[in-house]
């Protein structure tokens, strides 16, 4: 806009100049045919009445007397009026120009109009997001892949440039710079990855794994089963601590985990030595048995294979079919215990 105002005022005086260049040109051939009229007032048949010495400073000296003579005369003479009143027309074309120039400064100053805005500029986030809410569905619990979401603040901002349009010049320019805000409550959503490892992987909890040693209790066959010095292996039923993990992951990172505990059972074998202490001895006849008898005791076959034959322990009996004793009752079966010769 300064540059318009100048080119304008530049303008502007330009005609002024142009239209008071006759009246000027007409003052000067005025002065030039002429002759300036104060040298006509101290020249020609008159005597100057300018008297000058040399004081002893060296400073001259002038009578004012006579420079107001020439003054009065001057100032009455038709060619010093004539420019006079050439002057002074000047100023006053100067002046109405300057007052039109203002004007026209005031005109355009006064001429701008907005122009019409399409629409406002759309809106998008800025700064950070508050309120943010709490991720749902709760991670614990979960043993297969999920989604998540969560609620959350976000400010947004729309700046739209308003322009104006000059009606005299056609320029146009900046006017201002509109910005709207709004706070929109918007959601967020994430996928949850349940594995088995801290890496990813199959969903749900991993297999259960050891965590300590087995605690084993009661040992099978018992050494005191054994014979004495016999090598054999013996199994347990034992417990121990077990435990298994599970993992959540989002985009391959690691934001939680959980595990399970409980006391699992475990086969264990060992060898060991028998303790049983044997003491050998003979089965014989033992009168005393009886039908009920033989049938809560082993049975070992035909007498023959039992009698006199060694055994142990001591005190153990079992019968036996027996054929012919003479003299002697004839039952099935017969008794034998385990008895010192």
């Amino acid at each position: 806009m300064d540059t318009t105002k100048q080119t304008m005022k530049v303008v502007f005086a330009s005609l002024l100049v142009a239209a008071c260049l006759p009246g000027i040109s007409q003052a000067q051939d005025i002065t030039e045919n002429r002759g300036k009229p104060w040298e006509k007032a101290v020249s020609g048949n008159s005597e100057p009445n300018i008297r000058s010495g040399t004081t002893e400073s060296g400073i001259i000296n002038v009578e004012g007397a006579s420079l107001t003579e020439t003054w009065e005369r001057t100032k009455t003479n038709p060619d010093f009026i004539d420019l006079t009143d050439q002057v002074q027309s000047n100023d006053d074309r100067l002046a109405d120009a300057e007052s039109r120039i203002i004007s026209l400064e005031t005109l355009i100053a006064n001429a701008w109009e907005e122009i019409p805005t399409a629409g406002a500029a759309s809106f998008t986030p800025t700064g950070s997001p508050t309120n943010i809410g709490t991720w749902l569905p709760a991670i614990s619990n979960q043993t297969s892949d999920f989604v998540q979401s969560r609620t959350y603040d976000q400010n947004f901002v729309s700046e739209t440039p308003v322009y104006e349009r000059n009606t005299f010049t056609g320029e146009t320019r900046l006017k201002e710079t509109r910005t709207s805000t709004e706070l929109r409550t918007l959601n967020e959503y994430r996928t949850i990855d349940v594995a088995q490892t801290a890496s990813g992987g199959a969903d749900g909890y991993s297999s259960w794994y050891n965590t300590g040693s087995p605690s084993c209790f009661f040992w099978s066959p018992s050494t005191s089963t054994v014979n004495s010095g016999q090598t054999f292996t013996q199994t347990s039923n034992c417990s121990v601590p077990q435990r298994r993990d599970i993992f959540y992951l989002t985009d391959g990172s690691l934001i939680d985990s959980n595990f399970q505990t409980q006391t699992g059972s475990v086969t264990q074998t060992r060898t060991s030595v028998g303790t049983k202490v044997i003491i050998e001895g003979i089965y014989k006849y033992n009168r005393i048995a009886s039908a009920i008898d033989q049938n809560n005791l082993p049975f070992a076959g035909n007498y023959g294979n039992v009698l006199l034959k060694p055994c142990g322990p001591l005190g153990k009996e079992v019968y036996a079919a027996y054929s012919v004793v003479t003299g002697s009752p004839n039952p099935s079966y017969w008794v034998y215990r385990c008895e010192t010769p």
